[in-house]
């Protein structure tokens, strides 16, 4: 086991006051099958500058609308080029069922203009809009798909924080001080206007 594995472990428990030796820890990590340094898996930094031009990722964001119906929420899905930072809008619709998944997915591995050409990795979150048919089907494109772990926002960080700019500039629109510095006067929200009567 190399030396700068149980280094650490051993300094680490020498603040809580344990006195252990190099060897112990290294019998110790060998029998719980926990490999040496070089031998264990990447970090998600090292994976990430791995394989930093070919990775994109994708989310989604909510936007409430004000229709005929009522307020209605819109689910927009996204893909950001992690290299260049260039976000595409995907898609968007009240109901994001298996069906306007699978077009996703065909928006997304087209051929010639598809959003993901020139990627090979994918990340996203473990939200079940992103269910085992979408992601075979990423998979029989070439792309292999890596879902965050739960709760791990930042995994995916370049696309949450696509999302909250999204929201920030939104609840900035909407909060008056964007149109204080138009005109004091005009305060008014625009609203989908209704479908004309037939």
């Amino acid at each position: 086991m190399p030396r700068g594995a149980t280094r650490g472990s051993k300094g680490a428990l020498k603040n809580l006051g344990h006195r252990v030796g190099r060897s112990t820890i290294a019998r110790i990590l060998k029998a719980q099958g926990i490999p040496p340094v070089p031998e264990r898996p990447t970090s998600w930094q090292a994976f990430l500058r791995a394989h930093w031009g070919a990775i994109a990722s994708a989310d989604f964001f909510t936007t409430e609308v004000w229709t005929w119906r009522g307020l209605v929420t819109y689910y927009t899905v996204f893909v950001i080029d992690l290299a260049s930072r260039r976000v595409q809008i995907v898609g968007s619709t009240p109901h994001p069922d298996e069906r306007f998944m699978r077009q996703v997915g065909s928006t997304l591995t087209a051929a010639d203009e598809g959003i993901l050409v020139g990627h090979r990795v994918m990340i996203c979150d473990r939200d079940a809009k992103w269910s085992a048919p979408v992601r075979e089907r990423l998979g029989e494109a070439g792309i292999r798909v890596v879902q965050t772990p739960f709760r791990a926002p930042n995994a995916n960080t370049y696309a949450e924080r696509f999302v909250r700019s999204i929201k920030y500039e939104r609840s900035w629109r909407c909060s008056g001080r964007a149109t204080s510095s138009v005109s004091k006067r005009s305060r008014a929200i625009p609203f989908a206007s209704p479908p004309p009567s037939t």
